[in-house]
């Protein structure tokens, strides 16, 4: 059954959301405040990639007590963070961040993309191995693949993946591709009630251009509609939109970030 736009909007932030909270809830630190209007969230080393360290609202007329919480949340840690908005449920919090003289990391912000069916079959290189993540050693090949991707430090990769249940849950399917059992690319699948949210596309630079980003998003979608998910939505960066795009994805609203530093904001 296809999803009303407002209820898919809702049920994409909430899987962001919950994606978010899966890396949180499982190491072996927990810095969270959750409640059913926001979400504030630290891995507990220092970052301002919003999936780490951050806050995000689900209810905007939370998000002036939201961030005086954020506020004290990490000063306590002696940490910068992020915070999302979301550009068809946040006006209220993007106007405060801005009023407070703070701009988007990007603007007009990552697209969010969204698609209700399989992705066709295409013309992929087929000298490359998919593999589903299921041990240890696979886990380390996917942060290793994510922190040369995602330029994150190996301390961060080290705190992000420093439990197997980052990787090894129930609500989490995450896959590498390798050639010749080196991993080049990653993506990591996640569940939440009857959708399913597409992260951490990432390809090691030396194998760009190859087709592995599309690859790894077809995979990843589609092993989601294998399990009878209705819908599955990712975040895109400019390029990768195009390819998006050219797999089926539809652009449905757009994410923005804003970056507090110095370890204030009220």
């Amino acid at each position: 059954m296809k999803q009303n736009n407002q209820e898919l909007l809702q049920k994409a932030y909430k899987n962001l959301k919950d994606s978010i909270k899966l890396q949180i809830i499982n190491l072996k630190e927990v810095n969270l405040i959750e409640t059913p209007h926001y979400m504030i969230y630290s891995i507990g080393v220092e970052s301002t990639d919003a999936h780490l360290n951050g806050a995000i609202c689900l209810n905007d007329d939370f998000a002036e007590k939201m961030m005086h919480k954020a506020d004290k949340f990490f000063n306590k840690l002696n940490l910068d963070f992020s915070v999302w908005v979301n550009s068809k449920a946040n006006a209220k919090l993007e106007k405060l961040l801005i009023n407070k003289g703070l701009t988007a990391n990007r603007s007009p912000g990552s697209a969010v993309m969204h698609i209700d069916k399989k992705i066709n079959d295409q013309d992929f290189n087929h000298s490359f191995q998919v593999k589903k993540v299921n041990c240890r050693k696979e886990i380390d090949d996917f942060g290793e693949v994510i922190k040369q991707a995602f330029s994150k430090t190996q301390h961060v990769i080290d705190k992000m993946f420093e439990t197997d249940k980052t990787l090894l849950h129930n609500d989490i399917i995450a896959h590498i591709i390798y050639k010749n059992e080196k991993p080049l690319s990653a993506v990591m699948t996640v569940f939440s009630e009857d959708i399913a949210g597409i992260y951490w596309v990432g390809t090691l630079e030396k194998a760009r251009g190859q087709g592995l980003g599309s690859l790894a998003t077809k995979v990843a979608t589609n092993i989601a509609f294998d399990k009878n998910i209705n819908n599955v939505i990712l975040q895109a960066s400019a390029l990768g939109e195009k390819v998006y795009k050219k797999l089926g994805y539809k652009t449905i609203t757009r994410y923005r970030t804003y970056t507090i530093k110095n370890k204030r904001f009220i």
